[in-house]
């Protein structure tokens, strides 16, 4: 069988605009269109040609690159297309061209059941990728309602990549707002779990199955595959896109489009899709909540490092339908966005020890202070507001935003989350003992002497290089997912508690004047941090023995004076805590 191919040149233009900053430096501001159809190209990778740090164009094919140098070159890149460089000071037109790869035109020979196809794919499975690497990552998610949007998320990673797959996403800073729809909330508490769990080649539970999963036979059997386009990349090779379609669509099957080197049997991108997926991701906030009718959109293009494919972007997109405890359904459709930009440097991560509750997106970024100046100077890679309507929901008064996160009763009648992490401060915080009227009461005090009580209070360090200036963070954290107290709990408890937090908060000063003579060096701080956690855990041991829990009133009041030595702050006066005698 022959096939003849025609070439299909596929224009795409960029809409772009520049602002003047300075005589030397101006902003490139654009919108990236399909000049065929005339739909925005999302996610066109645009990156400066001198120190590679970059941008890609939004959902909307927006892109912003700010105080750029007129002699630098702007280098435009897109999977299928003509790579672009263009000259930032010389340019003056209103208009990029971005041409695709040209279709191969000369005459194929296919074979009739397309077998060479099927083996084309199981090559690539067979083709093990085996570089790993760490590199900054940048994620951004936005979902929406019928009539509103429901939540923006941006948030900076180190990502673990190995060959095709995401192994861990670990946080360095993110920050987010979500809408309040009927007194209630829809947060992808988890995005970068569900992102990562995705694996190409090796079977799970979390999503539909795909041709690469699948040993030949089973593949000719699951799916008909058709030759989609030819064409040649910057190195000669020859890329075939290959479309797999499901025989059977009964959502256990993922749709899907691969570009593939045939030259080293490498996957360049691969698109796969799904509607009304039987497997997934994605579980409800509250346990008498469903999630009906999931449908996945799932990009992902690779870059090759030390001859081996690996993770570039993923654009990860989903709908469906959330389902609340009346029967009342809320359909969603969300959008994601991740991008690998840098595997020469990672970030430095900040130093606390996440128990695997406390370890989603959200819980973490409770964690981060109200830190404006990272957003502003981290410049290695930005997805810029370049939408006035996204910048207005992140700023919007009426949105939960990150800071508000622990105030949400005031919106929404309840806590977001039930045991939140608690910085110190002058505030001080209360025992949620058991009450004496409680059905367990007798039961829990029967517990091991051992395992009654503990108050685990951490210290929060983090590192950051922000425009021309080292900013060191350092916090004392009580951890509500590892700290219990199985007691009634009186007034001498509560004073207990208040002196060890404020001991913790005397280490943790005496913590950040050491740190900050490491300067850059972050082996010294990583070694200073660990040392202050061996010390602090030393104290709260000595603390323990002499109080009691508080009850040993001569050795609580040592303890408080030390306190109030440093912080200024009584205890036994706040709480009202009279001497024994007199009770």
């Amino acid at each position: 069988m022959i096939y003849r191919f025609s070439i299909l040149l596929i224009f795409i233009f960029l809409l772009v605009t520049f602002s003047s900053n300075s005589q030397e430096n101006i902003d490139v501001k654009g919108v990236v269109y399909d000049s065929l159809n005339q739909e925005v190209i999302p996610f066109v990778s645009i990156y400066r040609e001198s120190d590679k740090k970059g941008t890609l164009s939004d959902f909307e094919g927006q892109f912003l690159l700010e105080d750029l140098n007129k002699e630098d070159m702007l280098i435009f890149s897109y999977i299928g297309f003509e790579r672009r460089a263009i000259h930032v000071g010389s340019w003056q037109k209103d208009t990029i061209f971005m041409l695709p790869k040209a279709q191969l035109t000369e005459e194929v020979f296919v074979l009739a059941d397309n077998s060479f196809l099927y083996d084309m794919v199981r090559s690539v499975s067979k083709n093990e990728q085996t570089f790993n690497g760490v590199a900054k990552t940048y994620l951004e998610l936005e979902s929406f309602g019928p009539d509103q949007q429901l939540e923006l998320y941006q948030g900076y990673y180190n990502g673990t990549y190995t060959g095709y797959d995401i192994e861990d996403l670990q946080m360095k800073n993110a920050r987010f707002s979500v809408s309040p729809i009927s007194k209630r909330i829809f947060a992808s508490t988890e995005i970068s779990k569900a992102i990562y769990l995705h694996k190409l080649i090796d079977k799970n539970a979390y999503f539909p199955g795909n041709p690469f999963e699948l040993r030949n036979r089973k593949m000719r059997k699951a799916y008909d595959l058709k030759l989609n386009k030819r064409f040649k990349d910057d190195n000669g090779h020859t890329i075939y896109v290959i479309t797999c379609e499901p025989r059977d669509p009964n959502g256990e099957l993922f749709t899907t489009k691969a570009w593939i080197d045939s030259t080293e049997s490498r996957l360049q991108k691969i698109n796969l899709t799904i509607e009304n997926a039987k497997q997934h991701p994605f579980l409800p906030l509250w346990p008498n909540h469903t999630i009906d009718d999931v449908g996945l959109s799932i990009t992902k293009s690779f870059q090759l490092i030390n001859g081996s494919s690996i993770t570039k972007t993923v654009d990860f997109d989903y709908h469906l339908a959330y389902v609340n405890e009346r029967g009342e359904q809320l359909p969603i459709r969300s959008r994601a966005v991740l991008s690998a930009y840098e595997y020469s440097d990672f970030f430095f991560l900040p130093l606390f020890n996440f128990t695997r509750v406390s370890s989603n997106d959200f819980r973490r970024i409770q964690m981060l202070p109200d830190n404006s100046k990272f957003w502003e100077c981290n410049d290695d890679f930005q997805m810029r507001n370049t939408s006035d309507q996204r910048k207005a929901f992140l700023e919007d008064y009426r949105t939960i935003n990150s800071q508000k996160l622990l105030n949400t009763k005031e919106i929404l009648g309840d806590l977001f989350f039930e045991a939140p992490y608690v910085s110190w401060s002058k505030n001080r915080v209360l025992i949620d003992g058991i009450s004496k009227d409680s059905s367990d009461y007798y039961t829990r005090q029967n517990v091991y002497r051992v395992f009654r009580y503990d108050f685990d209070i951490q210290f929060y360090v983090d590192r950051n290089e922000l425009c021309d200036s080292v900013q060191l963070i350092t916090k004392a954290i009580y951890d509500p997912y590892t700290s219990f107290y199985h007691f009634y709990a009186e007034k001498e408890n509560q004073v207990f508690l208040n002196i060890l937090f404020d001991l913790m908060e005397i280490e943790r000063r005496k913590l950040h004047k050491e740190l900050m003579q490491c300067g850059d060096d972050e082996d010294c701080i990583r070694a200073k941090y660990l040392n202050a956690k061996k010390t602090a855990n030393e104290l709260k041991e000595q603390y323990f023995l002499d109080v009691e829990r508080g009850t040993e009133r001569e050795e609580l009041k040592k303890w408080n004076a030390v306190v109030f030595e440093e912080l200024k702050i009584d205890n036994i006066k706040i709480f009202d805590l009279q001497p024994k005698e007199q009770k």
